[in-house]
């Protein structure tokens, strides 16, 4: 059993990672840095065989980063892909727990850890209803079916070889829901995933209050949204209330109604209803 990590960055130094700190810092695995800052984070010189360091300035988001890995562990003969952000924090013997699920249920191809967020809070898995999710508290050590619970992306160990079976991530759909649009066409392919039974922590930094980098990250989830391939004119409704709950705690957060003219602008308008 081979297994690639692949851990995305942006605007972090790999060193400083949660992630890499947490999990990759003294495990013996090769793992691909994938650097989607504008500005380069680190000189591959810097790193020897073990780190394939990728910088993408243009930044393809989350699934150009995986899309890229599975190519390379395909290449290189590794049949496991370990998809990681850089804020996730692993318990100890975190990769132990993976191998052994993976040996234990050879008939499953995808597995994930329970996620929750600094303060507790449930993260993931996750189920949906007319597209809003909800995160839902599961047993872990178990299997559930993807038709109906989705793991978010970070802590996701698939089979190389299910992964671009799948057809790999939707590049349009580069951040946001890129990991319900995956499960939604993975699950066709292989109808479960198995619930590591670990705990990490998503520690993601403090909230912004910047107003231009809130509705820059907004315009990037409502792109999203709008690249989503919809089955329907219903579908695209749900999406678009998905966007509309988002602005309305951005407004009630910031005291300006300026994210709801985002929504219409870089949604509705371009979507057909």
């Amino acid at each position: 059993m081979r297994i690639l990590p692949v851990i995305v960055l942006y605007n972090q130094n790999l060193f400083e990672s949660k992630s890499y700190i947490s999990l990759l810092k003294d495990s013996d695995l090769n793992f691909v840095v994938y650097d989607n800052s504008p500005v380069q984070m680190h000189d591959p010189l810097v790193f020897g065989d073990k780190i394939k360091y990728i910088s993408d300035k243009g930044n393809g988001g989350v699934s150009g980063a995986y899309n890229y890995a599975a190519a390379f562990a395909k290449k290189n003969d590794f049949n496991w892909l370990l998809l990681l952000d850089q804020d996730t924090i692993f318990p100890e013997e975190s990769l132990e727990r993976y191998i052994l699920a993976c040996r234990q249920n050879p008939d499953i191809m995808l597995f994930a850890p329970v996620l929750k967020l600094s303060d507790g809070r449930l993260l993931s898995p996750v189920k949906s209803f007319l597209r809003h999710s909800y995160a839902v508290k599961l047993t872990g050590g178990k299997r559930y079916p993807l038709s109906k619970i989705v793991p978010v992306n970070s802590g996701i160990l698939i089979n190389t070889g299910a992964f671009l079976s799948a057809g790999g991530y939707d590049e349009k759909v580069f951040l946001d829901f890129a990991d319900f649009e995956f499960a939604e066409r993975f699950s066709k392919l292989s109808d479960s995933f198995f619930l590591i039974d670990i705990e990490c922590v998503q520690d993601f930094s403090d909230i912004d209050s910047d107003m231009e980098r809130l509705l820059k990250r907004f315009e990037i989830f409502c792109s999203c949204a709008g690249n989503y391939k919809k089955n329907g004119l219903f579908d695209s409704f749900c999406f678009g209330s998905v966007l509309v709950r988002r602005a309305l705690g951005l407004t009630i957060r910031t005291g300006s109604p300026v994210f709801f003219k985002k929504v219409f602008s870089h949604y509705f308008s371009s979507n057909s209803f």
